[in-house]
């Protein structure tokens, strides 16, 4: 796919909270950015790009941006929105064919509802709410789509348990996959698949070193462990999100930078200042190749 314009470059902003557990969303403080036009085809792939949610900011009409932000430099711009309805988007993710992003809003008795953003029109797509969770569920702190099948699949941290499930976007059922351990008493965590439909989980609580575990393909039910492939350094407020961008490196949000790691090793090789930033997401092409 052909790329898109290139992000405009941010007005540095100042943050409003800090997150003890996940959001899946980068944090931009308000400001007088320009935002770019919503316009088809701002989900562009390559040029490194990874996707995020405007959230925690003061003014509750920009909750619901959606972010593109250059991993090479970190400049950012608007790029549309996911409509009117909450200020508490979570989970973001975006389809191999970068036609569509996904964001869950608050859970509460066992549902959430699921937010798009279509590409094609540049503005917010269909809504729905969502059953099928656990009615111990509050917030989705994962979010990613799986390539192979197209199905969007989500996590909440209950405890020390994250809870997995997939949901197809054209039904809007949803199916409880997994369990898994996250391994620290409080901890953020994120997910996203490589091309193969392998999935990768980062666990990271705050202040201490974190893991990045693979989960294959064939191993995504029941109470899967996952194989260790990486230690994740130490982050103040531990890593909120992570993606796969098409440089086959993981970026992990971290207060106002994104850092890119080696997925093998979990090394932060560059660190890239954003302003103050959480969780990113990115898709996932058929063809990406994660760096070993």
């Amino acid at each position: 796919m052909a790329s898109g314009n290139s992000p405009v470059t941010r007005t540095p902003l100042s943050l409003l909270l800090s997150f003890i557990l996940a959001v899946g969303a980068l944090v931009l403080g308000p400001g007088a950015v320009t935002p770019a036009s919503a316009a088809a085809g701002d989900l562009v792939c390559g040029n490194d790009y990874v996707y995020a949610l405007r959230a925690a900011v003061a003014s509750t009409t920009q909750n619901q941006d959606l972010i593109r932000v250059s991993a090479a430099t970190g400049a950012w711009s608007v790029i549309g929105s996911f409509g009117s309805g909450t200020n508490a988007l979570n989970a973001l993710a975006v389809n191999a064919d970068g036609t569509t992003a996904y964001a869950m809003g608050p859970a509460g008795g066992g549902s959430s509802t699921m937010y798009t953003f279509n590409d094609a029109t540049g503005g917010p797509g269909a809504s729905r709410v969502i059953t099928g969770f656990s009615t111990s569920a509050t917030t989705f702190h994962a979010g990613g789509v799986d390539p192979t099948t197209g199905l969007y699949w989500v996590g909440a941290v209950i405890g020390t348990t994250l809870y997995v499930y997939s949901i197809n976007p054209a039904s809007g059922n949803a199916t409880a996959r997994f369990t898994t351990a996250t391994g620290y008493p409080t901890a953020n965590a994120d997910l996203a698949f490589d091309s193969a439909g392998d999935l990768y989980i980062a666990f990271s609580p705050s202040g201490s070193p974190g893991t990045l575990r693979k989960y294959d393909a064939g191993s995504l039910s029941g109470t899967p462990t996952g194989a260790v492939v990486a230690a994740l350094d130490t982050a103040a407020n531990g890593y909120p999100g992570m993606a796969f961008a098409s440089d086959g490196f993981l970026y992990l949000s971290a207060t106002d930078t994104l850092r890119r790691a080696r997925p093998s090793t979990g090394s932060v090789e560059a660190t890239i200042n954003t302003g103050p930033s959480r969780a990113p997401t990115a898709r996932t092409p058929r063809s990406l190749r994660v760096r070993r």
